[in-house]
């Protein structure tokens, strides 16, 4: 029986979390071809099974899809060598930002919230342990953790650890993070012992993982997001809400940063050279991430005048996309087409990939790609621009936005969406479905959410007392910013 507590939950609802339950499913899978597909499978699953507005957002995407074939005509037009192909494979590859198009304000209820954090909590302890149990496994052979004994850790990704890396790992732990992220963020104030379990392993096999650029970056964003929000809390009342906020966050920060120096004191002291060499920016430079760089920016624009306003187009250069078409990138599978490299992509990008497999190196620190560059590279300046904004448009919204309900949601999503902006400089991750579906998804949850609560329509707060609650549109509780 239901109480007030626990509302039963709609039928669009339950069909929300059935949808929500797949996509983690697919992402956590060991079908990375079905993983890339996730995005639309998703989105499917929005329009005609939850229905939440379906005619509405299958016209959206009907427009989106129009307007993306006539950017590619346009650049079919005027770029030299431009492979259909490729920009087709680029919508899939980059259709996580899809779901960013899906407006989730008229089901994103508390209710259904807290039934997802129910849903998360139970995959992290299976994640995690399972992880963890992998990395115990390695370290029983090798005796450390450190080093590439974490490459082993990839959770139902790759349960017997039989393929392969192929980036499992690192999709590992860009997954779990996220849904640590999404735990705190979508939890009241205090946390069950269960959930504050949940993110102790889940934070244990994140870093066994080892991969290390995910924990410099979730640190920073961090530490960024206290920065971006301080300003805003100091003239305010300190709540309980945000002090167990900034209190879950440094015990976090405490405890990852603690693990990581215990288990992995040889990653963490090569980190240092790897930042050097990365940032020696000449054209003979150590690091093939940075002589592709400096080739992007320098000599580019040389083949092409117009490329640094505009780019060469999706798919054409750096993208995922155009890796895998070039036919150099997968392991263990083709396309079902002939292989195809823009020259460009061939002269500064696939050169450098083809000099770092050569050169023996592992982890993605030097790979010559990432997904800053590709969009400079694809799209221009315009590109950057229209990124930019979309991410300052997003942090307006959770810089000012508050939730009785869900007191560190604005933290949270602050937190994930510079998490997910400095991943962009590592590797082409906005590009790997099965990784940063989740996230996306996270973010357009949290955003859909804290809109209603800038607006002052958070729907109505259980913890709440009759009085302090005046009905507004809709029958909606109105309430006042914090």
């Amino acid at each position: 029986m239901a109480t007030p507590a626990n509302p039963p939950l709609s039928q669009r609802e339950r069909r929300f979390v059935h949808v929500f339950i797949l996509t983690l499913a697919i992402c956590y899978s060991p079908f990375k071809a079905l993983a890339m597909l996730a995005p639309f499978i998703l989105i499917a699953g929005l329009i005609f099974y939850v229905q939440a507005s379906p005619i509405n957002h299958l016209l959206k995407y009907i427009m989106a899809l129009l307007t993306f074939a006539g950017i590619s005509a346009f650049y079919a037009l005027i770029t030299p060598a431009f492979d259909v192909f490729n920009a087709l494979l680029f919508l899939v590859t980059a259709s996580s930002f899809l779901v960013l198009l899906y407006d989730l304000r008229t089901i994103a209820t508390p209710a259904l919230l807290q039934r997802l954090v129910v849903v998360v909590v139970v995959v992290v302890w299976i994640e995690a342990l399972l992880g963890m149990a992998q990395g115990l496994a390695g370290f029983a052979r090798a005796r450390t953790f450190d080093v590439g004994v974490g490459d082993i850790v990839r959770g139902t990704i790759d349960p017997f650890v039989l393929a392969p890396p192929a980036a499992s790992n690192a999709m590992f732990a860009i997954l779990l993070s996220t849904l640590l992220i999404f735990l705190v963020g979508f939890s009241p104030a205090r946390l069950s012992l269960p959930r504050l379990v949940a993110l102790g392993i889940g934070l244990t096999a994140w870093v066994m993982a080892s991969v290390l650029h995910t924990l410099i970056f979730f640190a920073t964003a961090a530490l960024l997001s206290v920065l971006l929000l301080a300003p805003l809390a100091i003239p305010k009342r300190w709540s309980r809400g945000r002090s167990s906020g900034c209190l879950i966050l440094a015990g976090i920060l405490l405890l990852t940063t603690g693990l990581t120096v215990t288990l992995l004191p040889a990653n963490v002291r090569s980190a240092r050279e790897f930042l050097r060499l990365t940032f020696v920016f000449r054209p003979d430079a150590p690091s093939e991430k940075t002589r592709a760089t400096y080739n992007t920016l320098v000599r580019l624009p040389e083949h092409v005048p117009w490329q640094p306003l505009i780019g060469l187009g999706p798919g054409q250069y750096s993208s995922r996309a155009s890796l895998i078409r070039s036919g150099q990138y997968l392991q263990g599978g083709r396309l079902p087409l002939p292989d195809h490299a823009h020259p460009l992509a061939e002269r500064y990008i696939l050169s450098e990939w083809r000099a770092f497999i050569d050169s023996a190196r592992t982890g993605s620190t030097f790979f010559p790609f990432y997904s800053w560059l590709t969009v400079y590279g694809e799209f221009g300046l315009i590109g950057l621009t229209t990124v930019i904004l979309l991410i300052l448009l997003a942090l307006g919204c959770f810089r000012q936005a508050r939730s009785t309900e869900f007191p560190r949601l604005h933290l949270a999503m602050t937190i994930l969406l510079l998490y997910v902006a400095l991943l962009g400089f590592q590797d082409n991750y906005w590009e790997l479905t099965q990784a940063i579906l989740p996230a996306m998804l996270t973010l357009r949850i949290g955003y859909s959410y804290l809109a209603r609560c800038q607006r002052g329509l958070e729907y109505p707060a259980r913890t709440q007392r009759p009085e302090r609650s005046v009905v507004g549109q809709g029958g909606l509780a109105q309430t006042g910013k914090p």
